[in-house]
């Protein structure tokens, strides 16, 4: 048995595992299966929100795993390709960036970043935190510019001048996808707290 909707039977011998998250007060049950058009996601099988009750069975025969396998290896690519995305555009120590608004410095100027820290000139609600932390909640930015000169300013007032020179290859992107769908971890498909390794 796969599983049951409305009756009938769905994703019969497609069904890779199955879980559940749990809230407060009520959880939802939740299936990973390789859906009919090759693609590997996750599926929900009931809650105790109400009387819905999981019936998802694994049952998926060695052929679909090794099918599943290698739609998992997409699904984390398309992940590590996200992830790299934000990282590469993210201002940071050491990065080339370029100033897109501000009054001390001329939209386009470049430099580097030099020293990221605390912005004591922000009320707390405005940074959304209550505390320092290192490493963390730095929204000012120390800039040296091309021409020597050292500049402070607003975090947000600069970007990465040339995101695309941070990203990994395509090729090491899969390659390390491929690498992780090998353990066959199915549970990694919509789960946010799954891709904290990546």
């Amino acid at each position: 048995m796969a599983m049951m909707r409305d009756g009938e039977k769905v994703f019969e011998g497609r069904v890779l595992d199955y879980g559940e998250m749990n809230y407060h007060d009520d959880s939802d049950f939740y299936a990973v299966v390789l859906d009919y058009d090759g693609t590997i996601k996750r599926v929900s099988d009931g809650t105790t929100r109400f009387a819905a009750p999981p019936t998802a069975r694994v049952d998926a025969t060695e052929e679909v795993k090794a099918e599943a396998e290698k739609a998992l290896a997409d699904y984390l690519f398309r992940q590590i390709q996200n992830e790299e995305g934000y990282k590469a555009t993210k201002v940071s120590k050491g990065k080339r960036v370029v100033a897109v608004k501000g009054r001390k410095v001329k939209p386009g100027t470049e430099g580097t970043v030099f020293w990221m820290g605390w912005n004591d000139f922000r009320p707390r609600f405005a940074n959304s935190y209550s505390r320092k932390v290192e490493g963390q909640n730095e929204d000012r930015v120390g800039v040296e510019l091309d021409n020597g000169e050292k500049v402070f300013g607003d975090r947000y007032n600069w970007e990465v001048a040339s995101p695309g020179d941070e990203m990994p290859s395509e090729a090491q992107m899969r390659e390390r996808a491929a690498d992780w769908a090998k353990g066959r971890n199915w549970r990694l498909v919509g789960s946010v707290a799954g891709m904290m390794f990546v």
